[in-house]
């Protein structure tokens, strides 16, 4: 009986033109799916929500690829390969084991909630102006509220928490990211934005040495934590394309960027072997630890239902685009003590 890992994988649009049926597609191969990412590099798809959950509790599973990936280890992903930019950082949020309890320690201290809700008179005022230039738009001009609202916004609250005082940085800043999103142009436009996005940060890092301020990055280059080494210019650049590419990992260019990592080879049960059958047949898959992960469609496995009908509450640097509707529908709560958004009433994401 063929298992799925002997089964030819899945491949990715890398234009992203139907991520919806696309994610149908993957289901119907199972809750753990094998698929060819961009690139011709293959990973694993979870689809089981159950089994994604037990998953990203498991302690075995990583998202440092420095540590746990042997294609990237060995040299084997190209330098312009489309999703570099995803796993290429070593930040709090892809750090593993005592690399990650040292970065955490390091940013705690500097990424706290009175310097987000210090941002809120900011954040106000971006969203609103972002919302007044869509109220000035003709009526009957079809709009595109990713381009308009949901993105900038993110990339404009993380400017202003890094202490960007210019309106320059910010929209280059979103024309990297862009391109890093757009990995079905050509990888050499993808390589050279994501260079050019460290450089950004790189500049920005040395204006806060020479005239320091009140900001998330001023505060990450005095971070100190006992007798732990502060954060070297790589680590202090990687955390702040970690911000960037958090709170805009939404409108990734794969479900659920970065990547996941076996550290060792683990069971994930029965899985569904399609092969032309009519009555697909059951058999173990094992995730080896020489592959990755992605999480694709677990929001619409059967039978899984939300919490609630939509998220009640949302960062407010992470504006969510529901999968099952073409746009987020969130506002700013001015009553939050955090700095939320939430959904209008009546709405249905």
């Amino acid at each position: 009986m063929d298992s799925p890992a002997d089964n030819a994988p899945f491949v990715i649009d890398p234009s992203g033109n139907d991520p919806l049926g696309e994610a149908e597609r993957i289901r119907a191969l199972g809750p753990a799916a094998r698929v060819e990412l961009p690139g011709a590099v293959q990973a694993w798809a979870i689809s089981d929500q159950g089994l994604l959950r037990r998953l990203l509790a498991d302690p075995r599973v990583s998202r440092d690829a420095y540590q746990h990936w042997p294609a990237w280890i060995k040299g084997e992903i190209r330098s312009d390969w489309p999703l570099l930019a995803w796993v290429a950082d070593r930040s709090i949020f892809t750090a593993y084991g005592p690399g990650h309890q040292r970065l955490r320690g390091l940013v705690a201290d500097s990424f706290t909630a009175r310097r987000v809700a210090a941002l809120r008179p900011r954040i106000e005022e971006i969203a609103c102006d972002l919302l007044s230039g869509l109220a000035d738009l003709p009526p009957d001009r079809p709009v595109d509220l990713r381009e308009r609202y949901t993105y900038q916004l993110p990339v404009k609250v993380i400017c202003e928490l890094f202490g960007v005082g210019d309106e320059a940085t910010p929209a280059e800043v979103s024309r990297c990211a862009d391109a890093l999103f757009n990995i079905g142009e050509a990888p050499e436009e993808t390589a050279a934005a994501f260079r050019r996005l460290r450089q950004i940060f790189r500049n920005l890092l040395a204006e806060k040495r020479e005239r320091p301020g009140d900001d998330l990055s001023s505060a990450l280059i005095a971070a100190r934590d006992g007798d732990t080494p502060p954060l070297s210019e790589e680590e202090l650049v990687d955390v702040l394309w970690g911000f960037v590419s958090a709170s805009l990992r939404h409108q990734a260019p794969v479900p659920n960027m970065p990547l996941r990592y076996a550290v060792e080879d683990i069971d994930l049960g029965d899985g569904l072997t399609p092969g032309g059958s009519t009555s697909p047949a059951r058999s173990r898959i094992t995730w080896p630890s020489a592959t990755a992960c992605i999480t694709a469609s677990a929001r619409r496995w059967p039978g899984w239902r939300p919490r609630s009908r939509c998220r009640r509450s949302l960062s407010v640097i992470r504006i969510w685009p529901w999968p099952s509707s073409p746009v987020s529908c969130c506002r700013l709560n001015p009553s939050s003590q955090t700095g939320t958004t939430r959904c209008p009433p009546g709405s249905r994401p």
